[in-house]
């Protein structure tokens, strides 16, 4: 999976995702690349048009990139179909797709969607757009934005329905209310609790310790 970390850990995580901007080209790989030996995946945040998507494309194929996500703005779907075709690694949809309503319209135009709770809406839609993007032969990423441990625990229900995870969304938090699912350089574990497992964080102690 997916994962924001320092760079002295990096050896210790088997996927890295990079995250673009307009003003990179690919080379970003490249520098990645050469301190770490794992897999790596690339989130383009929809920066560039079709012809520059493909060229940046060609540079993370050049380094070993396993898949680019959302090289594009979302919109009409033969604009993704364009980099889909002529880009020599797989192409996923994020933002171009929020629900099952989605994955017909982006079917032969990319390699797989990625499914977020908080786009769809809910745990049940988003079994839905796993189920649908699989009768049309999409693949199936499961993501999360930056939330908290119940949105991210949930999502993990679906994991062995698809075909990369990247659920770490709640790692960016420092107060998280609650505990789940537990990242340790990674690996998922899921809670063993009753319903998603999700259970309040325990109370933080040092909160207004005198520290005169």
């Amino acid at each position: 999976m997916g994962h924001r970390i320092s760079g002295e850990t990096l050896a210790h995580w088997p996927v890295l995702k990079l995250q673009l901007t307009p003003r990179d080209d690919g080379s970003r790989a490249g520098v990645l690349r050469e301190v770490y030996d794992g897999r790596i995946r690339v989130d383009g945040n929809g920066s560039w048009s079709p012809g520059q998507a493909v060229a940046v494309a060609h540079e993370l194929h050049r380094h070993g990139v396993e898949l680019l996500e959302q090289p594009i703005p979302p919109g009409p779907a033969d604009r993704l179909r364009y980099v889909h075709e002529n880009a020599p690694l797989p192409v996923i949809a994020d933002e171009d797709c929020t629900g099952p309503e989605d994955v017909l319209r982006l079917r032969g135009c990319a390699t797989g969607v990625n499914i977020k709770l908080i786009k769809c809406g809910g745990l049940r839609r988003a079994q839905e757009t796993v189920t649908l993007a699989r009768q049309t032969g999409l693949r199936v990423m499961l993501g999360c934005k930056t939330e908290n441990a119940p949105g991210v625990t949930a999502m993990a229900q679906l994991a062995p329905l698809a075909d990369y995870l990247d659920l770490d969304g709640h790692v960016d938090l420092l107060d998280d209310p609650f505990r789940g699912i537990r990242i340790d350089r990674g690996r998922l574990t899921l809670p063993v609790g009753p319903g998603l497992g999700v259970t309040p964080a325990a109370p933080d102690t040092t909160d207004g310790e005198d520290q005169s």
